[in-house]
């Protein structure tokens, strides 16, 4: 096995317990399991319920969760992995890589971004403008996101629900692509699930690989984990939890957890609690990822003009306390963070209840309050 993985007793640990017991309640979540990763030890906590109506308790060791944007995290891991082996390099055009791909014909320039941020003028793309995997993984390509843009991104509902009709990640790519960029590859920076789809698809043709196998061999056989994998509707069972939301007037809405497989390296992957454990460990391991590898994953981007952005590839940077990721999607929301010395380690929570606009950083920095200084006499790193 790859990596050490024992289950400890945390320290407080019935303290902890109570703690995401009440985060719960105090946000109407529904269900979720929390955990504190160190390179050599794991704690988990599960709380609520993963199917409510019918009052089946969150089962900590085998429910799977939705990943939501945690997905572009692996992704990023994925690349730099492959880069490391000579397999690509971040910085070569796309189109290297991915014949088919052609840059759009038009870029959207505001007008003034601050007095009429909705009124534009389209420009042409310059011929000798690059797009590579880089601004795809920090999220500097200029494409837009879901409903910043001037194209609807998504497959329409009907196709999703058999495999038969769905779209691949590739043939997703259609339905965006050819629309026009909100700004130069380079410029700025604006958070998007599409540009890691188109990330997704570069990986597949430079390797002849599937995104799904080169999952298994980069990230799941390396790290001994079972469970992270593209999540199709045929695929949930009864290991699934069910998911929720609020609504704008906090009441409680059963999702249909409809296919997300179509963007699988943007926020289509699922996972369980010590699976997401073991890739907590992967972040912090040199033997799965070299200290060069991390600084170029942690590193802030830089924009074409010098100016470093709060987004390195495929994580947000903390100042220089910690890296991190939000997800949110039909029927989770998620957060995981790393401190950067790895002092103290990983934390993270899975939920299956969204609600727009919350984030889990309070509570995970509550949680890491918890267990330090006392968590400070863990043994050291097994070699």
């Amino acid at each position: 096995m790859f990596l050490l993985f024992a289950f400890l007793a945390s320290f407080n640990c019935s303290a902890n317990q109570a703690l995401l017991e009440h985060y719960l309640i105090e946000k109407g979540l529904i269900g979720a399991v929390a955990g504190w990763v160190t390179p050599s030890s794991v704690s988990l906590w599960s709380a609520g319920y993963q199917d409510l109506r019918n009052f089946t308790p969150v089962e900590k060791g085998t429910a799977r969760w939705r990943l939501a944007s945690l997905s572009k995290s692996i992704t990023a891991t994925l690349a730099i992995r492959l880069e490391a082996k000579g397999v690509l390099s971040l910085d070569t055009p796309i189109q290297n890589y991915y014949p088919a791909y052609r840059l759009p014909q038009f870029w959207m320039q505001p007008v003034d971004p601050v007095t009429t941020p909705n009124l534009f003028i389209r420009r042409e793309v310059p011929r000798d403008t690059v797009l590579t995997l880089r601004h795809l993984l920090s999220n500097t390509s200029g494409y837009a996101f879901y409903s910043d843009g001037f194209t609807t991104p998504t497959p329409p509902r009907f196709l999703l629900g058999a495999p038969f009709t769905r779209p691949s990640i590739e043939e997703a790519l259609s339905y965006w692509i050819g629309g026009p960029l909100l700004f130069l590859p380079g410029q700025a920076l604006l958070y998007t699930t599409f540009g890691f789809n188109l990330a997704g698809v570069v990986l597949e043709h430079a390797t002849g690989k599937s995104f799904e196998s080169l999952l298994e061999e980069e990230i799941t056989q390396p790290l001994s984990i079972t469970t992270l994998a593209i999540e199709h509707v045929e695929d949930r069972n009864f290991n699934f939890v069910h998911g929720y939301r609020r609504d704008s007037s906090f009441n409680l809405i059963e999702e249909p957890m409809s296919e997300i497989g179509w963007k699988a390296p943007g926020g289509g992957l699922s996972i369980s609690g010590p699976d997401m454990a073991r890739l907590c460990q992967g972040w912090m391991d040199d033997r799965f990822l070299s200290p060069e590898l991390r600084e170029k994953l942690w590193s802030p981007t830089q924009l074409n003009d010098g100016t470093p952005t709060s987004y390195g590839l495929g994580f947000w940077l903390k100042d220089l306390d910690y890296v991190f990721h939000d997800g949110e999607q039909e029927g989770t929301s998620t957060r995981f963070q790393i401190d950067r010395d790895q002092q103290h380690g990983c934390f993270f929570i899975l939920t299956n209840t969204k609600y727009s606009g919350l984030k889990h950083e309070n509570f995970l920095n509550q949680l890491e309050a918890s267990i330090f200084p006392a968590a400070e006499t863990i043994e050291s790193p097994v070699e």
